[in-house]
């Protein structure tokens, strides 16, 4: 083998060490991005499985990035929060994410565009379409 063949099996074992860092890292941070979301919050993340750039809303009327690929409600004194396409229009589309810490289930979506949470337009693609996040249901919720 010569000198050169050598450098070249280096470089190409390294790049495939550093791509296998870089993939590592992005699966744990879309693991614990769902929990990043703390209680009294509600977190948009640009990408899918709780990742790329997260948007983090603690009360209502909050108008939110249309860039959103996954949700998660851990309202504090809120049993739901709604995420909708527009807060002006009172029969705008909408689905509801229940409170992870009051609830405790149907608090996240990893992926918006197969439909999200629960109401009467859940099953639409909610990707990059909320545009307004509000809170309620509970005691003291406003």
């Amino acid at each position: 083998m010569t000198l050169v063949t050598k450098v070249k099996s280096v470089v190409c074992a390294a790049a495939l060490v550093l791509s296998g860092v870089v993939v590592a890292s992005a699966n744990a941070a879309g693991a614990l991005g769902s929990d990043s979301c703390l209680w009294g919050n509600a977190c948009l993340w640009s990408k899918q499985n709780y990742s790329g750039i997260r948007t983090v809303h603690s009360y209502d009327g909050w108008h939110a990035p249309t860039h959103s690929n996954s949700a998660v409600a851990n309202g504090r004194l809120c049993y739901k929060t709604m995420f909708s396409s527009d807060e002006a229009s009172g029969d705008a589309p909408y689905f509801v994410l229940f409170s992870k810490i009051n609830v405790g289930m149907n608090y996240q979506d990893s992926y918006l565009a197969d439909g999200a949470g629960t109401g009467p337009f859940s099953n639409q693609n909610w990707q990059d379409r909320v545009n307004y996040v509000e809170f309620f249901n509970g005691p003291n919720c406003r």
